[in-house]
């Protein structure tokens, strides 16, 4: 995923424009709450449904060559593709309360979230997000159970028996975490803050370079490397 402004310019037409994607980047001097910020939000929202619809009718109508020759280019790691099953997961957990049941995919298990207008999200307390956090997990399930069927019928077979099972446990309120010392933090979670833009990249790097993190990564993977070679 694209960070820096060199990063960005590589990218050619997409779903965004140049100008969309340093807004999201946070690199564009928009005035928060301006007609203009309003004007790129809409617009960005407009492109990202619409490239949704259209990633469906390819899903649907593309060729195995095609997908062969995206994944040259696109070279998806574990992080990028969390972030494109993480949308798919948002996206869900928001439309299934509306749904009706003749709307419902006849292979999906997906039934109305409970969670809708109830408590605001701050005040919810750990039982209460541990549900919704395992309502979301259903919809997870369903999302891959459904994509996997898919697949396979996409290659001309049918399966005739899949399970999908997940369990969740919720850790820290990483609102919570943003307000301690970093410095008293694990590696875990300072990297979770990082990634959530809780925390700066100055501040992150900041602490990386103190505890030398990345240089221990290289270490224990130099270590590795040196063992499955023996």
């Amino acid at each position: 995923m694209p960070d820096t402004d060199e990063e960005l310019e590589k990218f050619g037409p997409g779903m965004l424009t140049d100008t969309q994607r340093h807004y999201l980047a946070g690199d564009l001097d928009v005035e928060a709450g301006s007609q203009r910020e309003r004007t790129i939000r809409s617009r960005i929202r407009e492109r990202v449904a619409n490239t949704i619809s259209d990633l469906i009718i390819f899903q649907r109508h593309s060729e195995t060559r095609d997908i062969e020759q995206i994944s040259k280019k696109v070279k998806l790691g574990t992080l990028e593709a969390g972030e494109i099953l993480a949308l798919l997961l948002r996206l869900n957990a928001n439309i299934s309360p509306f749904l009706k049941d003749n709307d419902i995919d006849p292979d999906s298990n997906i039934k109305p979230s409970p969670f809708v207008d109830q408590t605001a999200p701050d005040e919810m307390n750990l039982e209460t997000k541990q549900e919704e956090a395992e309502e979301l997990l259903n919809l997870f399930e369903d999302i891959i159970n459904r994509g996997i069927h898919r697949v396979f019928r996409k290659q001309g077979f049918d399966i005739e028996d899949l399970t999908v099972n997940m369990d969740i446990t919720l850790g820290d309120d990483l609102d919570s975490l943003v307000e301690q010392d970093l410095e008293s933090l694990d590696e875990r979670s300072l990297m979770l803050l990082h990634q959530e833009d809780k925390i700066s990249k100055e501040e992150f790097y900041s602490e990386a370079a103190r505890r030398d993190m990345f240089k221990q990564r290289q270490k224990e993977y130099d270590e590795l490397r040196w063992e499955k070679d023996e």
